[in-house]
Order: C-alpha cells, then structure tokens, then sequence
C-alpha cells in the first residue's frame, strides 16, 4: 500500500500499447497497399514481398518516437509543440520512403541520441 502522502506513480504503458497497435495497423494497410499498386496479378511473390516489408519496423519506430514524446509532454509537464512531437517522426517516415526503406545508421544513432535516451535516463 502507498501512503497518502506518496509521490504519484507516472505510467506510460497504456501510451505505448495504443501507438504501437496503431502503428501495426497502419503498417498492415500500408502493404495491402502497395502489393495491390507495385505487384501485377500474375506475380508469385507477393507473400515474400509482405513479408519482407513487414520485417522493417518503420511504422513502429515513428510511433514509438512520437508516443515517448507525447508521454514527454503529457506525463512530465514538458512543454512541447506539435511540430517538436510530430516533426522527428515524420521526417524519418518521409526519408525512409523516400530512399526505400533504407534509413542510415548515422540518423539512426542520431534519433537514438536525441530522443530517446533522455527519455530513458528519466524512466531509469
């Protein structure tokens, strides 16, 4: 049992598990979409292609981005607009798009850096 007077306990796993299942839907509709635009009807691979898109967790690591720093926001009492929200997210989805799903290890460790270890020096 906690005591009245006990510090309030700061949870962000209902955050998460609501992105992350956004996340995964997104990414199930995302290549449902382009198997029917870049495949022909007649192609055999279309399970080797779901596959191999499904194996790189972009859909997953934007919203995992985005959701540790609406936590941030929301949780902590940091103040954050939108655009510091949203911004690292969708630049990354956009350049991972862009170059075919082949995101830098340079930006990569750059995210990691940037976002996510202050947020995971407060949660330790």
């Amino acid at each position: 049992m906690r005591a009245t007077d006990a510090p309030q306990v700061s949870n962000i796993n209902c955050y998460v598990t609501q992105m992350l299942a956004a996340s995964l839907g997104l990414k199930l509709f995302d290549i449902t979409r382009r198997i029917l635009m870049y495949t022909k009807e007649t192609d055999d691979y279309k399970h080797i292609y779901a596959i191999i898109r499904g194996t790189f967790p972009i859909h997953e690591l934007c919203g995992t981005m985005t959701i540790l720093l609406l936590a941030r926001r929301d949780v902590l009492g940091v103040n954050l607009p939108m655009w510091k929200i949203l911004g690292p997210a969708v630049f990354i989805h956009a350049m991972a798009n862009f170059r075919g799903m082949k995101v830098s290890c340079i930006s990569c460790v750059f995210i990691l850096k940037r976002y996510f270890y202050p947020i995971l020096t407060l949660i330790i």
